[in-house]
């Protein structure tokens, strides 16, 4: 293995326009009610998913409209519903994603879902959890991450959900990032200090 790898979805199936703005998938901040914005990153993930998703399987350049999206938005809302303490599992986002994908035919067959315990002893090494996303992103999926605390990261919410777009690790000092599409820009992560620190669950899933 090299000493450093670095993988890439394509990011222009992530663009959203807004006359002369361009955004890399959503933002929850584009709901209209208090409690939809408070609340609503994991339907907004799983928008920004369904978004490339699409435009991936017919290798399409055309770009959604903000209201586009928005529109796509509330149609998730009613799937991957945030109870009174949000998408706060796995479980629940797969449970909501899975009668989405049934009841509107999509491409998508089955999940892929690893979960990362509160305790320590219990987690993937970052080589194990790159292996995992490696997979995804070699089959050109985004990844759903759910982070319930943020750890040590300064540019991560905690109780929040985000894509994965790009991974990179390098093998010498075992170092793991990830470009997160979030509040419609892209961010680096170091993903493999919040593997570290985070006090919480919290887990990846992607369809394929």
């Amino acid at each position: 293995m090299p000493n450093n790898i670095e993988k890439k979805l394509n990011y222009d199936y992530l663009i959203v326009e807004d006359k002369n703005r361009k955004y890399f998938g959503g933002d929850q901040e584009w709901y209209n009610s208090f409690w939809k914005r408070m609340a609503g990153c994991g339907p907004t993930t799983a928008s920004t998913i369904t978004m490339y998703e699409e435009r991936s399987k017919v290798n399409s350049s055309n770009t959604y409209t903000k209201l586009q999206f928005i529109d796509l938005m509330n149609k998730l809302w009613k799937y991957v519903t945030p109870t009174q303490m949000g998408v706060n599992s796995t479980e629940i986002y797969i449970n909501g994603y899975d009668q989405y994908i049934y009841e509107n035919k999509t491409n998508l067959l089955e999940s892929k879902c690893m979960n990362i315990s509160s305790l320590k002893l219990e987690r993937p090494t970052k080589l194990k959890l790159f292996e995992f996303l490696s997979e995804a992103i070699d089959s050109d999926h985004p990844i759903a991450f759910l982070n319930l605390d943020n750890g040590k990261l300064t540019n991560l919410e905690s109780w929040h959900w985000v894509t994965i777009v790009g991974i990179s690790y390098n093998q010498e000092n075992e170092e793991l990032h990830a470009d997160i599409a979030d509040e419609g820009v892209i961010k680096d992560i170091n993903l493999g200090l919040w593997l570290d620190t985070t006090s919480k669950n919290g887990g990846f899933i992607y369809y394929k």
